[in-house]
């Protein structure tokens, strides 16, 4: 044992005493204790701390302490140490922390176990920031002393100082070089620990662990990798990674699998669509360049191709060097990479980006690459020059129940319960009722065209029929040729024949009349062209033979004729007269010969290729009508929203100038009444002289004319006034009526000038009418009668009125001259002035009728109120539109990349995938 190790375990009282065992320690070190201080050249420092171990491992801390601070030799620093223990073990956190720091030594070891003390201390008093502190400086000081790492360790992931253990295993993964350490970061990567840490921290670490272990350096550069997946500082790793990987050099003769199978799923994620190029632009090549490298054989042709698909759509951004190793890697090549599923998938991908930005494929596309991948379904096309009988054959194919092909269709035949008929266009699909109805459908587009091309419709014809069924089969006819082969390709021909790409072969209609002529050569070969993967056969009609020796020598004679150009081709001789079943099991028989299903895959696959790059080109195209939709769109909304603008203002002046009309009208019925009464009053009051006469009780006259005077009132009012008012009342309501009515009848024109425009029923302004029958009402109840209170007309403190009253009370009572009093009493009424009466009466009559009158604005309100409301929901409607579709239009216009950079990874993508596809050898098809 060394003597560093005896002052770590207190043990150093071994190195003074005799070799045997000695039982009695303290006996022996006092003895020699009480030897050497008589001595005057020995030094006691050595065996007083010997003394202070042999007590402190017999728990008398005191004495030990006592001991070892007696100690001032160069063990003076150690029994500081110990001192400082002792206290630890008393419990005397704060002794023993000032009597650790106030050791200074030059001894590591002393130093180390300091420091391990204290950090006990620290951790015990919950004090983590110092314990953390202090370990840490340990580990930089001395780190190679012994348990110093795993205590640090230990006490970091305690604690969940993650960072803090992350950079001491990163450290002591480096400096050692032991393999338990790279195993600990791993295990801190696959908890995602390591998240936080910026990538390029990992790179000296990763450097050093490939050069002593390389599976584990794969191991955790797969981890890393997998963590920092959707992180935002994946980009950072990729591009840390790949400078990494190519300046170690890493060895290709080693197997990297799941490495490579990294790179595989990276590569493909990049070009998904979801980045821009300017994001990925700088880390492909690199990422490509080292996948090329550590790819084994499962990813090699995924690498080779992916390079060389990268290249090819970005000149000059991969060296020279990895392109001919790609390229050398795709020829020796033997692998066979056809993958339908993988061309599906990226339709898919497509098809999910565009609903990203809702827009939608055409849907036509989307059709034949259903019909493409439906492996079950043969698709048969059939076709021939104008007048060689293909219709009739088709027809008797499906028992008649067919019609033909109307200009720019394609139309699909297949087996169902019942009859059903769809168009598919480029942005819909529709049930159509029958063939008559699509012809005519057809008719009018030909004729809004104007003589430009029609949009080429898919038509999909579902029927009951058993040879559709039994040979699992779809019919495809398009209309016939009947222009030379160069016109045949204008004239909407091309659009038809990418929609009939889908087909497995093509049957092509003769007669024997004319058998096989330069014209249909020269057709053919242009077909061949334009359906590269669809193999041509021939169908003779052989309506008119009735021998078949003579049918055998025809089939022989075109065979001669088509070999040359068509050597592969085969001939079925064919009757529409001939119902027998020998015929139609042969045809079957021929149809299933002609179809090769062994490559069925292969050449799917290069259908659903085609049908991608046609989608992608469509995108592309759609981009530009897009913005130019969205243009037109915002410029017509715009003008709708003008003219709902100027219709509300147009509103607002009819409804002032009904207002105006109504209320006017009402007004002159409500005075002349008003004047009709205030005339009639006081003239029926003063001829009430009349009811005075020299037997009347001219003691109470005045209360009894007053009476008479409200009665002749009421009697008027409800006799004259009313019955008039009544009258007056209800032709107003009429014309009011007509003058609403005028008013509905022009909102309703322009409602119909609205949805002409919108081309859909979109306003329906109606006007309430109820308004009307509340008129009705309140008129019906104020022609019924109308309460009013009686007025004092003779009961007031007028002059001629007191009069009155008082010769009744005097001369009532003395019996004077009774023509006399009757006469003053005629006089009297006769000559009052009853203007105030009339206005009193007038006023309290006319009250109801006043509040009517205020009631008109709100209820004339009432009536408009509807399409006023509705035509400012339109408005809003259309503004928050209009801004919707500015904000698309300039997002478009000033992030065109959002949108074009993904159409160019897709075709990147396509690109590789038509590389991976095997060649396969065209005679299948064609010579």
């Amino acid at each position: 044992m060394t003597v560093e190790k005896q002052l770590i375990e207190k043990k150093y009282y071994e190195t003074i005493m005799p070799d045997q065992e000695n039982d009695n320690l303290v006996q022996f070190l006092g003895n020699l204790y009480m030897s050497e201080q008589n001595n005057k050249d020995s030094d006691l420092s050595y065996i007083r701390f010997s003394q202070g171990e042999v007590y402190f491992q017999n728990k008398d801390y005191e004495t030990a302490i006592f001991k070892w601070e007696k100690v001032h030799n160069h063990l003076e620093y150690w029994a500081r140490k110990n001192m400082a223990d002792a206290y630890y073990e008393l419990s005397q956190f704060p002794k023993a922390i000032d009597l650790y720091k106030s050791v200074t030594s030059e001894s590591l070891a002393l130093n180390s176990e300091v420091a391990l003390k204290l950090f006990s201390i620290y951790n015990e008093m919950e004090e983590l920031d110092l314990a953390a502190d202090i370990i840490k400086k340990s580990v930089s000081l001395n780190p190679d002393y012994p348990t110093l790492t795993e205590v640090a360790r230990s006490f970091f992931e305690e604690y969940r100082d993650w960072s803090s253990a992350i950079e001491l295993v990163v450290n002591e993964a480096i400096r050692t070089e032991h393999i338990q350490w790279f195993e600990v970061l791993n295990n801190y990567v696959e908890e995602g620990l390591t998240k936080p840490t910026p990538p390029d921290y990992y790179s000296e670490l990763l450097e050093v662990l490939y050069s002593v272990d390389q599976r584990c350096f794969e191991k955790l550069v797969v981890s890393l990798w997998n963590s920092y997946k959707d992180e935002e500082v994946y980009f950072s790793w990729l591009s840390e990674i790949n400078r990494l990987i190519l300046r170690i050099e890493i060895d290709p003769s080693k197997t990297w699998h799941d490495l490579a199978a990294n790179y595989y799923e990276t590569y493909f994620n990049l070009i998904s669509g979801q980045y821009l190029l300017k994001e990925i632009r700088d880390i492909v090549p690199d990422l490509l360049t080292n996948w090329l490298h550590v790819a084994d054989d499962t990813y090699s042709i995924f690498a080779a191709t992916s390079v060389l698909a990268w290249n090819e759509s970005f000149k000059t951004s991969v060296s020279s060097t990895i392109v001919e190793k790609a390229e050398y890697i795709l020829k020796n090549s033997n692998k066979d990479t056809v993958n339908i599923d993988r061309s599906i998938e990226l339709f898919d991908e497509i098809t999910n980006w565009t609903k990203s930005l809702k827009l939608d494929i055409d849907q036509r596309l989307k059709y034949s690459v259903n019909k493409v991948k439906d492996l079950q379904t043969n698709y048969l096309l059939i076709t021939g020059m104008h007048e060689n009988g293909k219709t009739t054959v088709i027809k008797s194919l499906l028992s008649n129940n067919s019609g033909s092909s109307p200009a720019g269709t394609v139309v699909c035949y297949s087996n169902d319960k019942e009859f059903q008929l769809y168009e598919i266009s480029s942005h819909s699909i529709h049930p159509v009722e029958s063939f008559n109805e699509l012809f005519e459908m057809k008719q009018e587009e030909k004729e809004e065209e104007e003589g430009n091309t029609l949009q080429t419709s898919l038509i999909h014809v579902k029927i009951p029929n058993r040879f559709l069924e039994e040979n699992q089969l779809t019919l495809i006819n398009i209309p016939d040729f009947n222009y030379n082969a160069n016109e045949a390709m204008k004239h909407n021909k091309k659009e038809e024949l990418t929609f009939a790409q889908f087909a497995d072969g093509l049957l092509y209609v003769l007669t024997p009349t004319t058998l096989f002529s330069e014209r249909d050569r020269e057709l053919l070969l242009k077909l061949q062209e334009q359906l590269p993967n669809v193999p041509i056969h021939f169908l003779l009609k052989t309506d008119a033979i009735y021998h078949q020796e003579e049918v055998t020598q025809l089939v022989e004679e075109t065979r001669t004729i088509i070999s040359d150009s068509f050597p592969k081709a085969k001939i079925f001789p064919y009757s529409t007269h001939n119902k027998s079943s020998k015929q139609t099991e042969d045809l079957s028989g021929f149809i299933q010969e002609v179809f090769n299903y062994q490559s069925r895959t292969d050449v799917r696959n290069r259908k659903l290729l085609f049908y991608i790059r046609e989608t992608l080109t469509y995108l592309l195209k759609r981009r530009v009508e897009t913005e130019t939709q969205i243009t037109e769109e915002i410029r017509w909304k715009e003008d709708v929203v003008s003219k709902v603008n100027a219709a509300v203002h147009q509103l607002s002046d009819l409804e002032r100038e009904k207002m105006d009309i109504m209320q006017r009208s009402y007004r002159e019925i409500k005075d002349d009444i008003k004047m009709d009464l205030k005339m009639a009053i006081p003239k029926l009051l003063k001829e009430c002289s009349s009811l005075i006469k020299e037997d009347s009780n001219f003691g109470n006259i005045h209360i009894e004319l007053n009476e008479k005077m409200n009665e002749r009132i009421h009697n008027y009012i409800e006799h004259s006034v009313l019955p008039k008012f009544s009258k007056g009342i209800n032709v107003w309501i009429e014309k009011s009526t007509e003058e609403f009515s005028l008013s509905q009848d022009y909102l309703e024109e322009m409602s119909e000038g609205f949805n002409m425009m919108y081309g859909q029923l979109r306003f329906n302004l109606k006007c309430d009418f109820k308004v009307v029958d509340d008129w009705s009402r309140d008129a019906l109840r104020i022609s019924n009668g109308v309460q009013l209170e009686t007025i004092n007309i003779l009961n007031r403190s007028t002059p001629s009125q007191l009069v009155m009253k008082g010769a009744g009370k005097v001369f009532g009572t003395l019996l004077p001259n009774k023509t006399m009093l009757c006469n003053m009493y005629k006089n009297l009424i006769e000559k009052e002035d009853y203007e105030k009466v009339a206005t009193a009466s007038t006023n309290q009559f006319m009250l109801q009728f006043e509040l009517f009158e205020k009631g008109l604005e709100r209820d004339i309100t009432m009536f408009f109120k509807a399409p006023f409301i509705d035509l400012q929901e339109v408005i809003i409607n259309e503004q928050l539109d209009i801004q919707h579709k500015k904000e698309r239009l300039q997002q478009l216009k000033s992030n065109p990349e959002s949108y074009i950079d993904p159409i160019s990874l897709f075709k990147v993508k396509l690109l590789q995938i038509e590389m991976m596809q095997k060649e396969t050898n065209k005679s299948l098809f064609f010579a």
